[in-house]
């Protein structure tokens, strides 16, 4: 996974590795680390990196791709959702490298993007980058050579597998951070019944401290 790679570039960017008026100064270069292997990208991390791309790769060809807002908004919201909250954003990247910069990486660059919120956010943002993408094509050229079809555009970028194709790549990270997280709090729980192993505990005044506890909680 990229995860990392990209986030550094997000720093340099949006962040404080970047410089002081305001330029990430991503080259070529530093794409060239990532993906020179191959012959496109599509998608983010790219999207995200849109005008230094261009500005890259003056000779690359780019196909802006653009959807109703309005259909575009709640399908992005809903999968973000659950890859940015709860445990799964919250707790587990702190027990799996490849989770803590998939973290970061929401940290750095997404949330950036879309000016803290991509639910707040999200619609005006969208406009703003296609209108920007627009402006930075200085030549637009019609080379797929192709007349335009009557059918709609093909749509295989459903939520249903944009979700099933992270949690396949993921699923992994996910075992060894909850792997690791029970060993932590196994390894804590040793280390604190070794510590109160030396002293007596009256574990009955512990069982009814707990009771009151939850009964106020409980109230409350």
């Amino acid at each position: 996974m990229l995860w990392r790679s990209w986030t550094m570039l997000g720093r340099r960017k949006w962040g404080n590795a970047g410089t002081a008026g305001g330029r990430s100064n991503i080259t070529r270069e530093d794409f060239d680390n990532l993906f020179g292997h191959c012959e496109a990208i599509t998608d983010q991390p790219g999207t995200l990196f849109a005008p230094e791309l261009i500005s890259a790769y003056p000779e690359a060809k780019v196909i802006l791709n653009r959807r109703d807002v309005d259909t575009w908004y709640p399908s992005l919201c809903t999968v973000l959702r659950p890859i940015t909250t709860g445990v799964f954003y919250h707790v587990l990247p702190w027990f799996n490298a490849d989770l803590y910069w998939e973290a970061q990486y929401v940290q750095c660059c997404l949330k950036p993007f879309f000016h803290g919120s991509w639910e707040r956010h999200g619609k005006w943002v969208y406009e703003q980058h296609s209108a920007t993408i627009r402006g930075s094509l200085k030549v637009w050229v019609r080379f797929l050579e192709k007349d335009v079809p009557a059918e709609a555009f093909p749509n295989g970028n459903t939520v249903d597998n944009t979700l099933g194709a992270f949690n396949n790549n993921v699923d992994k990270c996910v075992a060894s951070a909850v792997r690791n997280l029970t060993i932590s709090v196994v390894c804590v729980g040793v280390v604190v019944a070794y510590g109160l192993g030396g002293h007596r505990v009256n574990w009955q005044q512990w069982v009814n401290y707990l009771n009151i506890r939850e009964s106020i909680e409980n109230f409350i």
